[in-house]
């Protein structure tokens, strides 16, 4: 990837008069320069929302791929309750570098609070309220050139499984160890987790574990040892239909 590019300059904007007044630039205003041929109309949806437990929002543009909505652009900026802000828009389009922020600036932290989950189930919502609504599906086609009628919300992605986790592995391996334990115990065999171990070719640690997934699991039960320090316990009805001894 190539490295980042700087631009700056002085960007000539028509600006709103009001919005101007309330972010204190009301005094820079200047008549609209004579290269200023044509206004142009330009349709946006925008959703807004605020970042939990911070001064900061998210603003989404919403648009149009293979007839369905998405996400085109993300936008973090500043809390801020002007009445005339425009949606997408805060006061540094008119201050530039002088537009006030939280202190320290945008973080990555701050980023990491956008919910795209909920932007999602947002848009479901706002699609059916226009398309319930003739009004406002009149203004989808007639303004910002979108037919509620053809639109569909995002779809919600397959999950194939928990990503926080491997997949959970079947109980007949618990089983298994949990019968071979029990074994070892019956004999009176003062190691059987380091018996189990040697016969499974694992570590004693992870043979441990296997053995309390094993009690998690509900095939192996009791456990402990007794007076003469002899390790017990015994297979549940589970293990036991698993390993193919239940009668």
């Amino acid at each position: 990837m190539s490295g980042p590019t700087i631009r700056a300059g002085a960007d000539v904007i028509f600006a709103s008069q009001e919005f101007a007044a309330q972010v204190g630039m009301d005094d820079q205003l200047k008549p609209v320069p004579a290269m200023a041929k044509a206004w142009l109309s330009v349709p946006n949806v925008w959703v807004e929302a605020s970042l939990p437990n911070s001064a900061w929002m998210a603003a989404f543009r919403i648009g149009m791929q293979g007839g369905l909505l998405t996400v085109t652009e993300l936008r973090v900026y500043p809390h801020e309750d002007y009445s005339a802000r425009q949606a997408g828009e805060w006061s540094a389009s008119h201050k530039g570098t002088s537009a006030p922020v939280p202190p320290g600036g945008l973080k990555a932290a701050i980023v990491a609070k956008v919910r795209w989950s909920a932007v999602n189930r947002h848009l479901r919502a706002v699609l059916e309220t226009i398309q319930a609504n003739r009004e406002l599906a009149k203004l989808w086609r007639d303004h910002l050139k979108l037919d509620p009628d053809i639109v569909r919300p995002p779809t919600k992605p397959v999950k194939k499984q928990d990503r926080r986790g491997r997949p959970k592995k079947p109980d007949l391996p618990f089983a298994k160890i949990s019968a071979y334990y029990c074994g070892r115990c019956e004999i009176g065999s003062r190691s059987p987790v380091s018996d189990c171990a040697r016969h499974f070719r694992i570590t004693t640690k992870e043979a441990r574990t296997q053995l309390h997934q094993a009690r998690r699991r509900g095939l192996l039960a009791g456990g402990g040892k007794d007076r003469q320090g002899i390790a017990g316990g015994r297979l549940t009805e589970e293990a036991l239909r698993l390993l193919g001894r239940k009668k």
